[in-house]
């Protein structure tokens, strides 16, 4: 007979079975780490090799670690709405925020502390919420450029959002009071009361002031830094873009043969082609074409070798035509009134010159009603000094 094979598993009949121990994940993981850290050093070490990266992406990672566990640590649920508000900013830097999301954040904070007091936002509910959204709109802005003003629906509404984002991201067990609250919505008349743009004087001002600052030296800083405020200048009010669209533009975007450009649409994201030849500045010999050419001049000089269909026309950093039209204004002493006036300018000087079709689809809105309800009540006679042939 066959010689049976005795089974090398232990028998648990009869016995009770025992609980297998917790593992400590965490721990493991940062011994784990730790052996991997020393051995890494041990190798650089022994081969004389130094990697700068490695050793920042290694740091970034315990800081991420600590961060982690410090946050874990603390209770919002037990701070007091300054302590919670310097905790969440403290968090926010450390994590890399940008400065004018920290600065929105402690505006916020004071906002609140100076209506509520040190009140912790466990005991808030919506009637509280209610009554803070009808507090801020008494406000006054607090800002250079605009102090005095009532805060406007939207800036109430971003006040709300943020404390509702508290609620979803660190308060996230208690029910949200901010939810059911309703925000508060701008009226027509206050819209148009509201909406700022330049005259056809104060942009011809403008342009004439860029122009002048350009200089006679090509080499120089100055000239390429003037210059290229004045090409953008030239296009923004007579094509009626977005900024942020405007930014966008690229070099497969811009058709040299028909002299169009194709521009999307920041809202809808539909393209519209926009024929820049149809655009003739008064008082200067060469339409907006031209100026889109000189800006894509500078563009390949900037990207050289690396140059691609892909790559953007707009070469500054994301406020530098923002800081540099209000550094233009002081200069031309002409109220600053944001970049997007730009834009409502072209609108209304447009309407006197064509059809609400034609600067609707130039404006890439979704159809005519919303072009003739944003800017049908500022049109009025035809100008002379800033006009646009067809």
């Amino acid at each position: 007979m066959r010689a049976s094979v005795q089974s090398t598993v232990p028998r648990t009949e009869g016995r009770i079975p025992v609980k297998p121990p917790k593992i400590n994940y965490w721990l493991r993981g940062r011994i784990w780490w730790y052996h991997l850290t020393i051995n890494h050093k041990r190798h650089r070490a022994s081969t004389g090799e130094s990697d700068y990266k490695n050793a920042c992406r290694v740091a970034e990672r315990e800081r991420a670690i600590l961060l982690r566990h410090q946050s874990e640590a603390a209770d919002p649920y037990r701070m007091s709405a300054r302590e919670l508000f310097d905790w969440q900013k403290e968090r926010m830097e450390k994590s890399g925020r940008a400065r004018t999301t920290i600065a929105n954040h402690q505006n916020f904070a004071d906002r609140y502390i100076e209506h509520f007091g040190d009140r912790p936002l466990t005991e808030l509910s919506r009637f509280d919420v209610e009554g803070w959204r009808d507090w801020l709109a008494t406000q006054k802005i607090r800002n250079s450029n605009r102090n005095g003003q009532a805060l406007s629906p939207k800036t109430i509404s971003e006040h709300l959002n943020w404390l509702s984002a508290i609620y979803n991201d660190v308060l996230d067990d208690l029910p949200n009071p901010v939810k059911r609250v309703i925000r508060p919505k701008q009226t027509h008349s206050e819209h148009v009361e509201a909406m700022q743009f330049y005259t056809p004087d104060e942009i011809n001002k403008l342009i004439d002031t860029a122009q002048k600052l350009v200089g006679e030296d090509p080499a120089s800083k100055e000239f390429r830094y003037w210059d290229q405020l004045h090409c953008w200048l030239i296009l923004l009010s007579h094509t009626g873009m977005r900024i942020g669209e405007a930014q966008d533009l690229r070099f497969k975007d811009v058709d040299k043969r028909r002299k169009t450009v194709s521009v999307t649409s920041q809202k809808t994201g539909k393209r519209r082609t926009l024929n820049l030849t149809n655009l003739k500045i008064q008082g200067m010999g060469y339409t907006p074409y031209y100026a889109l050419q000189d800006l894509m001049m500078y563009a390949e000089n900037h990207y050289g070798e690396t140059l691609d269909k892909d790559c953007r026309i707009y070469i500054k950093y994301h406020t530098w035509f923002f800081k540099t039209l209000r550094r233009l204004c002081r200069k031309a002493e002409v109220e600053f009134k944001g970049v997007h006036a730009l834009r409502n300018s072209f609108a209304t000087m447009a309407l006197t010159r064509w059809t609400v079709a034609e600067v609707s689809h130039y404006l890439g809105h979704k159809d005519i009603s919303t072009t003739f309800t944003i800017y049908g009540h500022l049109i009025s006679e035809p100008t002379k000094e800033f006009s646009y042939s067809k």
